[in-house]
């Protein structure tokens, strides 16, 4: 047999997994992971940590992902003894303990570090000086027939929304709504359409660079999959680019009746002011829901961002006069989730009842679930991930990393990332090198993988995503061929693994184990990435926490 082929070496490995044997894993050995990527740094997590290193060993895998370490230099001593247990647990056990880390997509680094979030300008926020408070001044947002009292029911329309498919997907229920108020009831499955849409719209033009909440009440009924029944599209400056998109959070909703619950989206308003109401449904193929008492309404500042590259600005309304931070007024304490208020300072040149606009900089949020993500741009990020570096090197002593970048759902819009003249390609182009040259210089012989969807043109890389200004395209020829990518888009491996093999990049596929047909997806994935010299194994990955079908997954990898 020959061992220089990764199948072949694959073979060999899960040979030995049906006597459940475990050795010492070879260098050269096929990488075989299991997706666990939670924390590990009390006695607790530590104690369920080890178990799963138990059920990968038990089945033959040689890696596991862990997570929650990138702020590990952060954290005490015990939690960093806790990690460096693992690491050994798993040493004996003959499963590497892989930090997966440095995600610039929703969460990691921005949890532990908000300075690192991505932001985006809001422009001319009108304030007023109350006293020795400047508040924020709402007005008033034109939405046509948000009570939904206007309808053709013979027609199933209600005036001032457009419907895709009314009387077929869409109803009018002139008394099924939240208090008794009209309702719009969709039955998507009805409306059979290609994409599973049914969905009505309403377009709006508000005041540009303002903050923005839409809501709505909403019940179901026998829904049979995770959706957002509510979305924003934000027209974007240049007018060309997909359309920036926030959805409601959406929820796994049960079968059976859901009682009436509010749900809502808020937004920045783009240059342009141009935005489109979405209700209804992307997805459903089953069940129906009542969505009514929708509201638009402009809303404050939650997100402020203190970057020192996030300069803030206000303004006298009718004078343009500037005031100085500090001197005539200050950002006033408050707790999370409450909308910014300023206060004079003493000795303000600011007057009560002085109308103001406020330019500042908040949190740039974008995608289904309004995710935030790390600035790459920001010199703060670098020095951040060095420390990071240093200490997962000293504690866990990687062989492998996994680098969390994926999803980027916000880029491209801060002051340095303007102000580089850089496209979001070259952005995270030098972004994903500057990370390996900081793994190198810690670890020079270890190995680096990323997710493949952002630097993937089959994938997410040509596609502009929640509130990146433009898209990625290119980003797969700026960056380091060492770097392995872990591919997980499924449906387009066939085109993605060439893409990447061509470029000298080595494989691994993450497959999914959370449907159905778990047998048939291994063999899909199997038999697209066998043909490629660069191919280094595969990972049983979930996102349901669902472990039971690992069998079948080391089965059919043989």
């Amino acid at each position: 047999m020959n061992r220089s082929n990764p199948m072949n070496r694959l073979a060999l490995t899960l040979f030995a997994v049906a006597g459940l044997s475990v050795s010492p894993v070879r260098a050269d050995a096929p990488h075989l992971w299991l997706h666990y990527a939670r924390s590990c740094t009390n006695p607790k997590q530590l104690a369920e940590g080890k178990k799963f290193v138990d059920l990968a060993a038990a089945h033959g895998l040689n890696g596991m992902l862990v997570g929650n370490v990138d702020d590990l230099f952060r954290q005490s001593q015990s939690a960093r003894d806790n990690v460096r247990a693992l690491k050994l647990y798993g040493d004996q056990k003959g499963v590497k303990i892989i930090p997966s880390l440095w995600g610039t997509s929703p969460g990691d680094m921005t949890y532990s570090t908000p300075s690192l979030h991505e932001t985006i300008a809001l422009k001319g926020m009108p304030f007023e000086a109350q006293g020795g408070r400047i508040v924020h001044r709402k007005s008033a947002t034109p939405i046509r027939n948000a009570s939904l009292k206007e309808y053709d029911l013979e027609k199933n329309v209600f005036a001032g929304w457009s419907a895709e498919h009314p009387g077929v997907g869409s109803f009018v229920e002139p008394d099924g709504g939240h208090d008794g108020k009209p309702a719009v009831r969709f039955e998507p499955a009805r409306a059979k359409d290609k994409y599973r849409h049914s969905r009505f719209m309403q377009k709006v033009t508000l005041e540009p660079r303002r903050r923005y909440r839409f809501s709505g009440w909403f019940r179901g009924e026998d829904a049979d999959r995770y959706f957002h029944p509510m979305r924003i599209s934000v027209g974007v400056d240049n007018g060309k680019d997909k359309p920036m998109t926030f959805s409601s959070s959406g929820r796994n909703v049960p079968k059976g009746d859901l009682d009436w619950h509010q749900l809502s989206v808020s937004f920045t308003a783009g240059e342009t002011g141009t935005i489109y109401l979405y209700a209804g449904s992307w997805s459903m193929t089953d069940g129906r829901f009542w969505l009514s008492d929708f509201a638009l309404e402009e809303i404050g500042i939650t997100e402020l961002s203190m970057r020192k590259s996030a300069p803030r600005r206000l303004r006298n309304a009718v004078t343009g006069v500037a005031y100085a931070e500090g001197k005539d007024w200050t950002v006033a304490p408050r707790k999370h989730g409450e909308e910014v208020v300023l206060e004079l300072a003493k000795g303000s040149a600011i007057k009560s009842g002085d109308q103001l606009l406020f330019d500042c900089f908040i949190v740039a949020r974008g995608g289904p679930k309004s995710n935030s993500s790390t600035c790459m741009s920001d010199p703060q990020l670098y020095a951040w991930l060095e420390k990071s570096a240093r200490t997962i090197a000293e504690v866990l002593e990687p062989e492998v990393w996994m680098l969390g970048i994926d999803e980027i759902m916000a880029g491209g819009t801060c002051e340095l990332c303007k102000t580089s003249k850089k496209d979001l390609a070259h952005i995270l182009g030098e972004c994903t090198t500057k990370m390996r040259d900081i793994i190198r210089r810690e670890t020079p012989n270890a190995e680096i993988f990323v997710w493949s969807d952002m630097y993937d043109p089959y994938h997410n890389a040509n596609v502009r995503l929640g509130a990146c200004r433009g898209t990625f395209e290119g980003v797969g020829d700026l960056i380091p061929k060492d770097v392995g990518m872990m591919l997980w888009y499924g449906e387009k491996v066939d085109k993605s693994a060439p893409y990447f093999a061509e470029r000298g990049h080595c494989l691994m596929g993450s497959i999914c184990c959370d449907g159905k047909d778990v047998a048939g997806a291994v063999r899909k994935w199997k038999n697209g990435l066998s043909a490629y010299p660069g191919l280094r194994g595969f990972m049983y990955t979930t996102w349901i926490n669902e472990y039971s079908k690992i069998d079948t997954f080391v089965r059919e990898l043989k």
